[in-house]
């Protein structure tokens, strides 16, 4: 499983209803791009990409943690977390989706379905937690999982999507359609400053706008298909007398004409 799932171990739960924050803080050697195994049976992966069943009213552009898709109002698709672990219904942290849960297997392996509908324009994390069931008398390990799911939902079928990217993207891959936007936010520390984001190839991805400064922003639409880098560099304003480390930004786009 790829980009979706982090492994925790069952303490880390105790934060509560700030569970999120505590498992997004969480170094990136903590997230599982394996299967588990304990002392019953192997967790298999059922979809491994992002737990998401593929359909016509969803589309997956990244599938780094946590994974990207986009839908529209009215649009719904189903998930399919990993069976072995006992899940809580999935929530959204916004209107702009909808969580219903379809099933949840009635054996001991705990498999959930939930049907995800997007209900109004705008972006929500989906996300649920699930601790692994065990066979008694057998020995069961401490452990959970933690699933999310980001939502952008467009107005109609064919409305491009608008993916809203921040310093925590740096590294992503996206595949988006020709028509797609992207606006890109930097934020830093008043003695750094951010360049002016850039395309690699403007003919691919054209900027329509941007800035420069300790907060820096640009905006980009796909033109046409191919391969291209989004970058900034974050330097100190007292280079190159103190010269401490420069910070990079960049993301890979891949622009297909879509369906």
């Amino acid at each position: 499983m790829r980009g979706t799932f982090v492994t925790l171990r069952r303490h880390a739960l105790a934060c509560g209803a700030a569970f999120v924050l505590c498992s997004l803080s969480l170094p990136m050697s903590a997230y599982a791009t394996t299967s588990v195994s304990t002392t019953t049976q192997p967790v298999t992966v059922l979809h491994p990409t992002c737990g998401v069943i593929p359909s016509s009213s969803v589309r997956i552009i990244s599938t780094s943690e946590p994974c990207v898709v986009t839908t529209h109002v009215g649009g719904a698709f189903e998930v399919e977390l990993r069976s072995g672990f006992r899940w809580q219904l999935p929530v959204s942290s916004g209107s702009a989706v909808g969580v219903s849960a379809i099933s949840m297997a009635a054996n001991g392996r705990q498999s959930l379905m939930a049907r995800v509908k997007g209900l109004r324009s705008g972006t929500s994390l989906v996300s649920s937690s699930g601790f692994i069931v065990c066979t008694p008398p057998r020995a069961c390990p401490d452990l959970a999982l933690y699933w999310a799911l980001k939502v952008i939902v467009t107005g109609s079928p064919k409305a491009p999507a608008v993916v809203a990217m921040n310093n925590n993207d740096s590294g992503r891959r996206y595949n988006l359609y020709v028509g797609d936007r992207v606006n890109l936010a930097l934020a830093g520390l008043s003695m750094y400053s951010w360049t002016e984001p850039t395309s690699s190839a403007e003919s691919v991805m054209a900027r329509t706008g941007g800035s420069t400064g300790h907060r820096a922003s640009a905006a980009f639409v796909a033109n046409a298909p191919g391969r291209v880098s989004v970058m900034a560099v974050e330097n100190p304003n007292c280079s190159p007398a103190c010269l401490p480390p420069t910070h990079l930004f960049q993301v890979i786009i891949i622009v297909t004409k879509g369906s």
